[in-house]
């Protein structure tokens, strides 16, 4: 028996091959050994119902008949049976041996279960591709309309596959991540560990809906603490809108801001050390840059004037619109180089050396407030559905254009 995998890969052990290797092209490496060791730990077919993430269906199963093909050449190693069927069962051995267990590190396994638009429902049967068997059968018993009202009240007890996936997905949202984002409670106490004086919070409930009210009194807050232990005079907010924010940090935190919303004056080369200068006739003694919803690139190139600038000492920025911000690696054919604002994703440098990509459409599903859907208990507007018909269309009858010049 040869020795080396290729050789051993070449040689014809009839059809039996088909039923294992190959069904899949990508193994989710965790699933995969999951299954694997239960499949070859009890060498029959529980293992291969461990899950329905094919990940999970390949382990188990490959580990099935690594368990069964090894107990048969332990049974029939000292029996009289035919070389062939024994160097047969030892071949499949070494290719269930040598059969991938993790992903290449040039394949993406997520990128189009997380790149895709509800609209992909219909026109890429995205449900059937992405949403895993075992939730598609819930949904299929139970019914969609009751599936709505289970989710929406958070009442998962007839619902143990979903439950599975929304607790998992819970585990990875920012609010249960508390060593990347504090919360706004422990945020505060941080600051005044830091040395910053406590201030008198002002939550105006005039001249601004309640979300932005929420917004400003909260900025506002942490603004003029994080400018306080910097020791800075002056601020500058960048995509300033309709004052607000600045509003606030000059009337009630009685700080000196220059608001800037022309987006020619948002890029590395504006000196705005001299620009607050000229205004405010007095040479700053330090800069603080905050911004509340800059759109798309403009929180990118907030990042890179906090870089690069050596008189801003601080920077708190809330950024929005991620489906506008532009990437660097991303084909798109309708995309506009701006060589003064400069691409917003990705700045690392690990991640340009990874040419690394989002997508538009996970971009706009970041976009989406999941607090917000659940609080409004509110379902897509119909138009979207309309919109996927037309884009079943268009992929029927418009071949000649390309999806990707097609926005949804």
């Amino acid at each position: 028996m040869q020795e080396n995998g290729k050789d051993v890969v070449d040689k014809d052990i009839n059809d039996i091959f088909d039923d294992i290797l190959l069904s899949e092209e990508k193994v989710i490496e965790e699933s995969y050994k999951e299954g694997f060791q239960i499949g070859i730990a009890k060498g029959n077919p529980e293992g291969y119902h461990l899950g329905y993430h094919r990940g999970a269906e390949l382990g188990a199963e490959i580990g099935y008949y690594v368990g069964v093909t090894e107990s048969y050449l332990q049974y029939l190693k000292n029996s009289n049976i035919s070389e062939k069927l024994f160097k047969s069962l030892e071949t499949l051995k070494v290719l269930l041996d040598n059969f991938p267990r993790h992903n290449a590190e040039d394949v993406d396994i997520i990128e189009q279960a997380t790149n895709f638009h509800m609209v992909d429902y219909f026109s890429k049967e995205a449900y059937t591709k992405y949403i895993p068997e075992n939730i598609q059968y819930e949904i299929k018993e139970i019914g969609e309309e009751e599936i709505t009202n289970y989710i929406f009240t958070d009442d998962y007890r007839k619902l143990p596959n979903l439950l599975k996936f929304v607790e998992k997905s819970r585990e990875f949202t920012l609010k249960n991540c508390p060593d990347v984002c504090l919360n706004i409670n422990d945020f505060q106490g941080r600051l005044i560990e830091w040395g910053c004086e406590e201030f008198l919070r002002l939550k105006l409930e005039i001249f601004m809906t309640s979300k932005k009210s929420h917004e400003v009194d909260i900025l506002s807050f942490i603004s003029a603490a994080v400018r306080n232990i910097a020791g800075t005079s002056h601020i500058i907010d960048i995509g300033d809108g309709k004052g607000y924010l600045s509003s606030m940090l000059a009337l009630h935190y009685k700080i000196p801001v220059l608001g800037v919303d022309a987006s020619v004056f948002v890029h590395e080369g504006i000196d705005f050390n001299e620009l607050v200068t000229n205004i405010f006739l007095k040479k700053p003694n330090g800069l603080s840059l905050v911004g509340l919803h800059t759109c798309g690139n403009l929180a990118a190139s907030s990042i890179r004037i906090f870089n690069s600038n050596e008189h801003i000492k601080t920077i708190c920025n809330v950024g929005c619109c991620y489906h506008l911000m532009t990437e660097c690696y991303e084909e798109d054919p309708n995309k506009k180089e701006n060589i003064l604002l400069g691409h917003g994703f990705p700045m690392s440098s690990y991640l340009k050396r990874k040419e690394f990509v989002i997508g538009r459409a996970a971009r706009m599903i970041a976009a989406q407030s999941v607090d917000r859907i659940m609080d409004k208990k509110n379902l897509p507007n119909k138009t979207i559905f309309y919109r996927a018909l037309f884009e079943v269309l268009l992929e029927r009858r418009c071949e000649n254009v390309p999806s990707n010049q097609r926005y949804v």
